[in-house]
């Protein structure tokens, strides 16, 4: 198309026998329709290509910790103190050690705290691991090894009779009493508290913890009742409990704390609320009858009021009468008190 020609006188051109203006104009809209080139579609921006190198989060959650693990030890109330920090373990040793000849299941121990002596086995210290019973068993080792050099050495003096004299010298020393003789008695004493210790022995006599049978309290150590000094022995073997390395006994002491501080709350929110409710009660009793009072001393009032009015009408009427009599007889009456017509 010409830039010359309008739309209008090229229709005219194209089509010579439509001579009316309208069809003209219609089909000149119609021929510039046709002859306009469509417009282009918007492009839209392509997807991007996933990257095979970017990591997928994984669907599987990670896994939980496993059923062997050890549970945590419970958390303490707040208005329980906290364990104190320990001091590091130490025993005193005041008898010698028993060789390895000795038996072991009848070694027995001697335990001497500040006030009181405990005697118990050496199986039973050892039933359950602590720093005591790592300290008792190197005692042991370290005397058992003692005791094979010195066996080494009888041996020797089978063949070397010089030290065969050696050994019979030891043996009339040790006759003599000059030379203790091999005791089966440990003697060790401990600078702790001694009202723990009973509780413990109990703990370590008992049998250990399996799924049939899991370790509990000595029932000297529950905590029966609210009182104050049930609750500071079980503080203080907790205490004792974490110094001697007796992890299993700490928690028991720890959950028993958490668990009768529990019920001891609700027992104190349930008997305040009833204290609560019978004061209420109470305050209900005394207003009703306060208004009980009040109005059988309204009653009475007025019962009373009608007596007396009811008494001095009736003097009244018999002063009139006694007056009247009086002036019929011609007696000088008294004068009428005042107020009286």
């Amino acid at each position: 198309m010409s830039p010359g020609l309008s739309h209008l006188q090229l229709a005219v051109r194209l089509f010579p026998r439509s001579r009316s203006r309208r069809t003209l104009r219609h089909r000149a809209v119609l021929f510039q329709r046709q002859t306009q080139l469509p417009r282009p579609s918007p492009s839209r921006p392509s997807s991007p290509v996933p990257n095979a190198a970017i990591p997928r989060r994984p669907s599987l959650k990670p896994s939980r910790e496993s059923v062997g693990v050890i549970p945590p030890v419970p958390s303490i109330p707040e208005n329980i103190p906290p364990i104190p920090s320990q001091p590091p373990f130490e025993a005193v040793l005041l008898s010698s050690v028993p060789d390895g000849a000795v038996d072991p299941a009848k070694i027995t121990v001697t335990l001497e705290t500040c006030t009181t002596t405990y005697r118990t086995t050496l199986r039973t210290l050892t039933s359950r691991p602590s720093y005591l019973s790592n300290y008792i068993v190197s005692l042991l080792s370290h005397s058992s090894e003692t005791a094979s050099v010195y066996s080494h050495a009888s041996e020797a003096s089978v063949v070397h009779p010089d030290n065969a004299f050696s050994a019979a010298l030891h043996d009339h020393l040790t006759s003599a009493g000059c030379l203790s003789r091999c005791s089966s008695n440990l003697h060790i004493f401990l600078d702790r508290p001694s009202a723990p210790y009973a509780h413990i022995l109990a703990y370590l006599r008992s049998l250990p913890s399996s799924p049939e049978n899991p370790e509990v309290l000595p029932r000297a150590a529950l905590l029966g009742s609210a009182s104050r000094a049930r609750l500071e022995a079980l503080l203080e073997l907790r205490d004792e409990a974490s110094y001697l390395g007796l992890d299993e006994l700490y928690k028991l002491c720890t959950r028993e704390i958490n668990q009768r501080h529990s019920v001891f709350g609700h027992s104190h929110n349930t008997s305040s609320c009833g204290v609560s409710i019978r004061s209420l009660h109470t305050v209900v009793e005394q207003n009703s009858s306060v208004q009980d009072s009040r109005s059988s001393l309204l009653s009475n009032g007025t019962s009373k009021s009608g007596v007396l009015s009811s008494v001095s009408h009736i003097s009244g009427l018999r002063r009139r009468s006694a007056s009247r009599t009086r002036r019929g007889s011609g007696v000088a009456s008294e004068p009428p008190p005042p107020g009286w017509i």
